[in-house]
């Protein structure tokens, strides 16, 4: 009465850390452009901080961006962080913050997505970035972080 599934488990590449400035397109990091599985990790040093990756989506693929905790003492739903999906013009496509039991996270990825503006319906690459920015006004400090990445 179970129906057969499928899980895939990856190792994810470790791109290092995110470099200032990266607050708009022009200086979105590239440590993750392929996005194959692949994380880099970030720090948001003030309520006003973002930091902006770019992704290239191939033809046909989609993206999923996953904001995690870096410390493993933080709960997703601790983690006052919005995780933001933005086209080349820099328009807000998709966001989330986390929930109960959730890290943030967009999909664009398998049959049904949950996200389909992360996905690339074009006949050409298609760069999207992914903005990591405080949960809400009441952050205090500094917040690290990481973003894994998959492209499919």
């Amino acid at each position: 009465l179970i129906p057969t599934y499928r899980v895939q488990v990856t190792t994810l590449d470790d791109r290092g850390p995110e470099v200032e400035p990266n607050g708009d397109l022009a200086h979105a990091n590239g440590h993750a452009r392929d996005g194959l599985d692949v994380f880099t990790s970030g720090l948001l040093s003030s309520a006003d901080d973002i930091d902006i990756f770019a992704v290239d989506v191939p033809p046909g693929r989609g993206v999923r961006a996953e904001l995690i905790p870096d410390t493993e003492s933080t709960p997703c739903e601790a983690l006052n962080a919005r995780l933001t999906l933005l086209d080349g013009d820099g328009i807000e496509r998709a966001a989330r913050v986390a929930e109960f039991d959730l890290c943030p996270y967009i999909d664009g990825t398998g049959d049904a997505p949950r996200n389909p503006e992360a996905l690339n319906l074009t006949f050409a690459a298609r760069t999207l970035y992914v903005a990591v920015s405080k949960g809400d006004a009441a952050m205090v400090g500094s917040l690290p972080y990481r973003v894994a990445f998959t492209v499919r």
